[in-house]
């Protein structure tokens, strides 16, 4: 049975991606359905399905494509901030 904490929700993995630069354009009426997201950084292409609690392995996919700590989208308090957010 697989740990509930294993898991993030899809919102929380898009804002973790911007914050570290990566560009998310999201397709949500496409022929592929509802979640389909193009992520870019610099080269580095993934388009997929993300469903709305991503699981682990698929957290450390993007991890490594991106070059992302796997902790940030546990705690994404520790992912850089937004140009123009204000820190507190």
């Amino acid at each position: 049975m697989a740990d509930d904490s294993s898991y993030v929700g899809r919102a929380t993995v898009i804002d973790v991606l911007q914050r570290h630069g990566v560009e998310v354009s999201r397709d949500d009426g496409g022929p592929s359905g509802p979640g389909m997201v193009i992520l870019v950084k610099g080269e580095k292409l993934d388009a997929r399905k993300l469903p709305v609690d991503v699981s682990r392995p698929v957290l450390r996919y993007m991890a490594r494509l991106f070059d992302i700590p796997i902790h940030h989208f546990y705690n994404p308090h520790m992912a850089p901030v937004k140009p123009g957010e204000c820190v507190q």
